[in-house]
């Protein structure tokens, strides 16, 4: 069972006190502002979940350190600030060295790099409970309002792996080349009715083909780049046709 973050956070949270103490150098204090701040995924134990958490600080350490940043203690301050006055709107003219300090932390590349990796991770681990395209889709729609042309571009992988999958199932031979390969078995699927019978209305199928290709190739005549409204269509098309997919009746 994982270590849920508050639990393991209270878990650790005076062992690491006293391990920062003796040894600054290599131990920081765990905190739930920081721990949230670097989106720090679930773990196995409360003792698994600050290993990372250590992992996290000392990978910061050694891409910034510098004079005043010599200790995984002093990256872990540094942390446990930028939590607490990153949404701080009130902070006066006394505080431009933390304002100045706050704009380049959250335009950092670095950053942003383990935050995003911290939660991909915890999407990953979680492909036991919640098989890969339902996390891909689910990845899809909170881009949707970020970026929705990477967010279409994440719902063409799924689209394309539920199209290999249905030709899988069908046992249909391999075409050349996999764009004509998609292309003809759309067009097979729906010259056999099998669309209906999965729980998709007739044409579904090459619409969604129609969409997905401008999400791949946006900028390659005859392609038109996707619009906002189109991708969100996109997205949700697929995710029907996943859910389709899954609950299809077995064939005897």
């Amino acid at each position: 069972m994982l270590a849920h973050p508050v639990v393991a956070t209270a878990q650790t949270g005076s062992v690491s006190v006293i391990l920062r103490s003796l040894c600054p150098e290599e131990f920081g204090i765990i905190s739930f502002w920081v721990t949230n701040l670097l989106n720090l995924p679930q773990a196995l134990s409360a003792s698994d979940y600050y290993l990372g958490y250590l992992g996290n600080l000392r990978e910061l350490l050694v891409h910034y350190r510098r004079a005043t940043l010599r200790r995984v203690a002093d990256i872990d301050m540094a942390l446990w600030s930028a939590a607490h006055f990153s949404q701080d709107a009130d902070l006066g003219s006394d505080f431009e060295a933390i304002k100045r300090a706050r704009v380049e932390m959250w335009q950092a590349e670095k950053f942003h790099e383990l935050r995003f990796r911290n939660l991909l991770s915890g999407l990953k681990r979680d492909k036991i409970m919640h098989p890969q395209k339902s996390i891909q889709l689910a990845f899809a729609s909170a881009l949707l309002e970020h970026d929705y042309a990477l967010a279409s571009a994440v719902a063409a992988k799924v689209y394309e792996s539920l199209i290999s999958e249905i030709g899988n199932d069908l046992k249909l031979p391999p075409a050349r080349g996999w764009e004509r390969s998609m292309r003809g078995l759309v067009h097979y699927v729906e010259e056999k009715g099998i669309e209906t019978r999965i729980g998709i209305g007739r044409g579904r199928l090459r619409e969604l083909l129609g969409l997905r290709n401008r999400a791949v190739h946006e900028d390659a005549p005859p392609y038109r780049p996707l619009t906002r409204s189109d991708a969100q269509a996109f997205a949700q098309g697929v995710s029907e046709l996943l859910s389709a997919w899954n609950n299809r009746p077995i064939r005897n």
